[in-house]
Protein backbone atom coordinates (compact mmCIF):
# COMPACT_ATOMS: atom_id res chain seq x y z
CA UNK A 1 0.00 0.00 0.00
CA UNK A 2 1.59 3.27 -1.32
CA UNK A 3 0.57 6.34 1.59
CA UNK A 4 0.82 9.96 -0.57
CA UNK A 5 0.78 12.98 1.61
CA UNK A 6 -0.01 16.36 0.42
CA UNK A 7 -1.39 19.94 1.01
CA UNK A 8 -5.29 19.72 1.43
CA UNK A 9 -8.03 21.47 -1.08
CA UNK A 10 -10.88 23.45 -0.28
CA UNK A 11 -12.74 21.04 -2.80
CA UNK A 12 -12.14 17.66 -0.56
CA UNK A 13 -12.51 19.64 2.65
CA UNK A 14 -16.08 18.08 3.19
CA UNK A 15 -14.90 14.85 2.40
CA UNK A 16 -11.89 15.15 5.34
CA UNK A 17 -14.58 16.50 7.69
CA UNK A 18 -17.11 14.05 7.75
CA UNK A 19 -13.63 11.33 7.73
CA UNK A 20 -13.06 13.61 10.98
CA UNK A 21 -16.62 12.57 12.28
CA UNK A 22 -16.25 8.77 10.96
CA UNK A 23 -13.01 8.06 12.96
CA UNK A 24 -14.41 9.79 16.19
CA UNK A 25 -17.48 8.19 16.50
CA UNK A 26 -16.11 4.88 15.04
CA UNK A 27 -12.53 4.92 16.43
CA UNK A 28 -12.77 7.16 19.99
CA UNK A 29 -16.26 5.52 20.87
CA UNK A 30 -14.72 3.25 23.28
CA UNK A 31 -13.34 6.14 25.55
CA UNK A 32 -15.86 8.78 25.87
CA UNK A 33 -19.87 8.63 26.28
CA UNK A 34 -22.12 9.55 23.09
CA UNK A 35 -22.41 13.11 24.45
CA UNK A 36 -18.76 14.00 23.88
CA UNK A 37 -18.62 12.33 20.79
CA UNK A 38 -21.73 13.92 19.16
CA UNK A 39 -19.82 17.25 20.45
CA UNK A 40 -16.38 16.70 18.89
CA UNK A 41 -17.98 15.67 15.78
CA UNK A 42 -21.52 16.51 15.32
CA UNK A 43 -23.72 15.50 12.62
CA UNK A 44 -23.02 17.39 8.94
CA UNK A 45 -25.76 19.08 7.44
CA UNK A 46 -26.16 21.31 4.33
CA UNK A 47 -26.11 24.71 6.30
CA UNK A 48 -22.75 23.40 8.20
CA UNK A 49 -21.12 22.89 4.61
CA UNK A 50 -20.70 26.62 3.92
CA UNK A 51 -19.88 27.25 7.36
CA UNK A 52 -16.81 24.56 7.32
CA UNK A 53 -15.72 25.83 4.20
CA UNK A 54 -15.31 29.21 5.60
CA UNK A 55 -13.33 27.38 8.18
CA UNK A 56 -11.07 25.78 5.74
CA UNK A 57 -9.79 29.16 4.46
CA UNK A 58 -9.29 30.46 8.13
CA UNK A 59 -7.26 27.67 8.91
CA UNK A 60 -5.19 28.44 6.08
CA UNK A 61 -4.63 32.81 6.27
CA UNK A 62 -4.19 31.42 10.51
CA UNK A 63 -0.91 29.55 8.96
CA UNK A 64 -2.12 26.38 9.69
CA UNK A 65 -0.30 23.48 7.98
CA UNK A 66 -3.57 20.93 6.82
CA UNK A 67 -2.32 17.41 5.07
CA UNK A 68 -4.43 14.79 3.72
CA UNK A 69 -3.17 11.16 3.11
CA UNK A 70 -4.33 9.59 -0.10
CA UNK A 71 -4.13 5.60 -1.13
CA UNK A 72 -5.10 4.91 -4.46
CA UNK A 73 -6.89 8.24 -5.09
CA UNK A 74 -8.76 7.75 -1.56
CA UNK A 75 -8.49 10.08 1.18
CA UNK A 76 -7.32 7.91 4.59
CA UNK A 77 -6.40 10.43 7.06
CA UNK A 78 -5.36 14.57 7.43
CA UNK A 79 -3.49 16.17 9.98
CA UNK A 80 -3.42 20.00 10.91
CA UNK A 81 -0.51 22.04 12.60
CA UNK A 82 -0.51 25.39 13.95
CA UNK A 83 2.90 27.07 13.76
CA UNK A 84 1.94 30.10 15.91
CA UNK A 85 1.35 27.58 19.07
CA UNK A 86 3.63 24.88 18.03
CA UNK A 87 0.00 23.01 18.09
CA UNK A 88 -0.09 19.71 16.43
CA UNK A 89 -4.14 19.99 16.18
CA UNK A 90 -5.33 17.26 14.03
CA UNK A 91 -4.33 13.60 13.19
CA UNK A 92 -7.41 11.58 12.27
CA UNK A 93 -7.43 8.22 9.97
CA UNK A 94 -10.38 7.32 8.30
CA UNK A 95 -11.48 3.76 9.87
CA UNK A 96 -11.03 2.01 6.54
CA UNK A 97 -7.34 2.67 6.95
CA UNK A 98 -7.02 2.40 10.37
CA UNK A 99 -3.66 0.69 11.43
CA UNK A 100 -2.12 0.49 8.37
CA UNK A 101 0.40 3.20 9.06
CA UNK A 102 -1.61 5.99 7.30
CA UNK A 103 -1.08 8.40 10.88
CA UNK A 104 2.50 7.31 11.04
CA UNK A 105 2.65 9.09 7.79
CA UNK A 106 0.68 11.93 8.43
CA UNK A 107 2.39 12.48 11.92
CA UNK A 108 6.06 12.19 10.15
CA UNK A 109 5.16 14.53 7.51
CA UNK A 110 3.89 17.08 10.19
CA UNK A 111 7.13 16.58 11.98
CA UNK A 112 8.87 17.27 8.78
CA UNK A 113 7.17 20.29 8.09
CA UNK A 114 7.46 21.28 11.67
CA UNK A 115 11.11 21.01 11.58
CA UNK A 116 10.99 22.79 8.27
CA UNK A 117 9.53 25.43 9.58
CA UNK A 118 11.99 25.71 12.79
CA UNK A 119 9.57 24.75 15.46
CA UNK A 120 11.62 23.49 18.22
CA UNK A 121 8.57 21.40 19.58
CA UNK A 122 5.56 20.02 19.42
CA UNK A 123 2.77 20.22 21.62
CA UNK A 124 -0.91 19.14 21.84
CA UNK A 125 -4.30 17.85 23.80
CA UNK A 126 -4.26 14.39 22.42
CA UNK A 127 -7.46 12.33 23.39
CA UNK A 128 -7.24 9.15 25.37
CA UNK A 129 -7.95 7.68 22.51
CA UNK A 130 -5.22 8.50 20.74
CA UNK A 131 -2.15 9.48 23.29
CA UNK A 132 -0.64 5.75 23.14
CA UNK A 133 -0.15 6.54 19.40
CA UNK A 134 1.56 9.48 20.28
CA UNK A 135 3.53 8.09 23.18
CA UNK A 136 4.77 5.55 20.66
CA UNK A 137 5.74 8.25 18.31
CA UNK A 138 7.74 9.89 20.61
CA UNK A 139 5.43 12.29 22.35
CA UNK A 140 5.75 12.74 26.09
CA UNK A 141 2.05 13.00 28.28
CA UNK A 142 2.43 15.83 30.87
CA UNK A 143 -1.02 14.76 32.77
CA UNK A 144 -4.62 14.42 32.18
CA UNK A 145 -6.64 17.52 31.69
CA UNK A 146 -9.55 18.59 29.60
CA UNK A 147 -9.88 20.09 26.31
CA UNK A 148 -12.38 22.46 25.39
CA UNK A 149 -14.55 21.86 22.33
CA UNK A 150 -15.06 25.29 19.17
CA UNK A 151 -19.03 24.03 21.04
CA UNK A 152 -17.62 24.93 24.28
CA UNK A 153 -18.24 21.48 25.38
CA UNK A 154 -15.59 19.29 27.60
CA UNK A 155 -13.41 16.19 26.79
CA UNK A 156 -10.78 14.98 28.91
CA UNK A 157 -7.54 14.59 27.26
CA UNK A 158 -3.78 14.53 27.46
CA UNK A 159 -1.10 17.43 27.41
CA UNK A 160 1.05 15.55 25.42
CA UNK A 161 4.90 17.67 23.89
CA UNK A 162 7.68 16.49 21.84
CA UNK A 163 10.86 18.10 21.46
CA UNK A 164 11.68 18.45 17.72
CA UNK A 165 15.57 18.97 18.34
Amino acid sequence: MTISIRHAVKDEWLEVVAIHRRAIHEIAVADYPPEVLNAWGPPIGEQESAHLLAEFDAKLERGQVVLVAEVEGVIAGFGELGQDKNELLAVYVNPDFARQGVGAAILRELERVALEKKLSFLQMDASLTSSPFYEAHGFQALGRDVHVLQSGAQMDCVKMRKDMT
